[in-house]
């Protein structure tokens, strides 16, 4: 039976790695199957790592990636994740065609803070030097200034970006960085699968919400920091926020003028859009663009606060 397994960093001495890159973890230092690269202290750096059986690219063994963007495409740049530069020791396989390798032996040679790894990808990318799959680019893809990224530039699958970095899966995003899976940001940073983000940062699965931190499945929050479960600022069951999640869904905010300029002078397409004129929106602007029946389902809601909701969308009073 194939193993991963801890050995002594000895093992090592005298061989020379046959490649240096990063890896990205999850929080508690967990990879693939849960292995934990971290031991009983906690510690991980300089420890080494081995795995038993033939090594399969994309399959089996431990893998990383020399371009640290390109780590992006497997797991989170958010802060609460853990960042290595690693070293590839004994049997090793890369592809001309692929974007991570995989080896038999892995060193975690240096833990990296998360400023740390958008400076890796900074200096990686510097001048737009290996972007994938970008379009329509002013150090990005669909857009101005931004950098770090895969599939756009310092980007996954992103588009329509004002000063951003480190970004996954985005898109309406003005002064963020950190991001995966965000839509209608601005000044945010470190935050997964969140949406209509004001100032905010360390957020996972909310959305519209306003000066917020260390939050987790929040709906229309004011100010809050280390909550989960609350919608205008009220305790909520889980029940209760899926369904409200499953309502707001499918409209979502945008920070940027990106796609209009995409729409208006590009054909629908990166490549002709004037990337250099994308600029940020007003919240007061965004929120005026929410359907009718969208409003007057949230101000319908038990949970409903007026001024939230007027601080966060920009709403004048009547």
């Amino acid at each position: 039976m194939n193993e991963t397994k801890r050995i002594d960093p000895s093992m090592l001495d005298g061989k020379k790695p046959i490649a240096v890159g990063y890896k990205i973890f999850n929080w508690d230092w967990t990879g693939y199957n849960d292995y934990s690269y971290a031991d009983e202290n906690s510690e991980v750096e300089g420890s080494v790592h081995t795995v038993t059986g033939n090594l399969e690219h994309c399959g089996w063994g431990l893998h990383y990636c020399e371009n640290p963007v390109d780590c992006m495409r497997y797991r989170d740049l958010i802060q609460w994740n853990k960042f290595a530069l690693v070293e590839a020791y004994d049997e090793n396989i890369k592809r001309d065609t692929d974007d991570k390798s995989v080896c038999r032996t892995l060193k975690i040679k240096k833990v990296l803070s998360f400023d740390d790894m958008i400076k890796a990808c900074k200096e990686y990318q510097v001048n737009g030097y290996g972007i994938s799959g970008g379009s329509g680019i002013r150090n990005g893809s669909g857009i101005s200034d931004g950098y770090g990224i895969s599939d756009g530039y310092g980007i996954s699958d992103g588009y329509g970006i004002s000063y951003g970095y480190g970004i996954s899966g985005g898109s309406g995003i003005s002064d963020g960085y950190g991001i995966s899976y965000g839509y209608g940001i601005s000044y945010g940073y470190g935050i997964s699968y969140g949406y209509g983000i004001s100032d905010g940062y360390g957020i996972n699965a909310s959305m519209h919400c306003h000066k917020c931190k260390g939050i987790s499945r929040c709906i229309f929050c004011d100010g809050l920091e280390g909550a989960k479960l609350m919608i205008f600022n009220k305790p909520v069951t889980v029940e209760r926020f899926n369904e409200v999640w499953s309502k707001l869904y499918g409209w979502k905010p945008d920070f940027t003028n990106a796609q209009q300029l995409k729409r208006e002078f590009g054909d629908g397409e990166w490549a002709n859009t004037p990337v250099f004129n994308i600029t940020s929106r007003e919240a007061s602007e965004v929120y005026a663009e929410m359907p009718r029946k969208l409003r007057e389902y949230i101000k319908a809601m038990p949970e409903y606060d007026d001024e939230i909701f007027k601080t966060i969308t920009g709403e004048a009073d009547e």
